[in-house]
């Protein structure tokens, strides 16, 4: 059966948000895109994850019995971006990219088995564990800058800033991105050297193979110093959010124990923690996402003095 019977209402809404009318000309799509790599590459579709995010994820079977996820993204640059990155790492630190047509945005990956995510590390001790786990996985996605030459630099993720001005939500959170802007330009102005970097490296990210141990899956890119690598794991709360009595300690916990795990700076780390976290608030914004408040609350515990 064609998993694509089986949208999400919930996906369906954020490729519509995130996408427009790009978004739904490719959700009409979907199912013949289905057919036609079930086709190319041998597949038999196996039952859907629970959740999807902004790429349709269709587990199956290879023809020689092998696990596989196909990863159908509507093209553009995220897709295409995950590919290459894919590509480069040759799956050393990575989920295994088995084939990929960039240009219909589709991506044949390897099925990780067991697949647990470092979500599942939850008490403060944990927790720890879990940035132990990311900084050694950081060490090894790092690649020169030029291995992706079209992977845009760091500051370029602040001209969110510009494209949410009209928006209703703006004002809200107007001070937070001048403070954003301000912190931003002296750190790049500042900058050590810098690297390709994985980009999204959250807890839903980080995966485990029973084999290889930790592996990191959706890559997006971005070219930055190794600081700019740990402000998504930092910020990421939400799975958590109810469980945690303080999460600005347990924010300033991860800052401090990557510092020391990576050589880095605290008041470097601490900076780009706050400024990527209001770059994520204003893409929620910019996507029209329902949550971008409770986004704006743990950019505000990132705040620097």
């Amino acid at each position: 059966m064609n998993p694509a019977g089986k949208i999400p209402d919930s996906f369906r809404r954020t490729i519509l948000a995130v996408h427009g009318e790009a978004g739904e000309a490719w959700l009409e799509g979907l199912p013949n895109l289905l057919d036609e790599c079930a086709d190319r590459y041998g597949l038999e579709w196996e039952a859907l994850f629970p959740r999807h995010w902004y790429n349709f994820l269709a587990p199956a079977r290879m023809p020689d019995g092998r696990r596989c996820v196909l990863k159908c993204g509507v093209p553009g640059r995220g897709i295409r971006a995950e590919i290459a990155l894919l590509d480069a790492y040759a799956g050393r630190p990575t989920v295994r990219l088995l084939a990929s047509d960039p240009e219909i945005g589709v991506a044949l990956l390897e099925r990780i088995e067991p697949g647990t995510t470092l979500v599942d590390l939850a008490s403060d001790d944990d927790d720890l564990r879990g940035v132990q786990a990311a900084s050694d996985l950081m060490v090894r996605l790092r690649m020169p800058p030029d291995t992706v030459p079209w992977i845009e630099p760091v500051g370029e993720w602040l001209e969110v800033f510009d494209r949410i001005a009209a928006r209703d939500a703006y004002a809200a959170v107007a001070a937070l991105i001048a403070d954003a802007r301000s912190v931003a330009r002296e750190l790049l102005e500042s900058s050590p050297e810098v690297y390709l970097l994985h980009g999204d490296l959250h807890h839903q990210n980080i995966l485990l193979d029973k084999s290889r141990g930790w592996l990191a899956i959706d890559p997006m890119g971005v070219v930055g110093e190794p600081a700019v690598e740990i402000a998504v794991f930092v910020r990421n709360l939400w799975q958590d959010r109810h469980k945690r009595t303080d999460p600005a300690a347990t924010m300033r916990r991860r800052i401090h124990a990557f510092c020391d795990l990576l050589g880095l700076d605290r008041h470097r780390a601490h900076a780009w923690c706050f400024v990527l976290s209001m770059v994520s608030t204003a893409w929620s914004i910019e996507d029209g996402e329902d949550d971008w408040p409770d986004s704006a609350a743990i950019t505000r515990m990132l705040a620097v003095d």
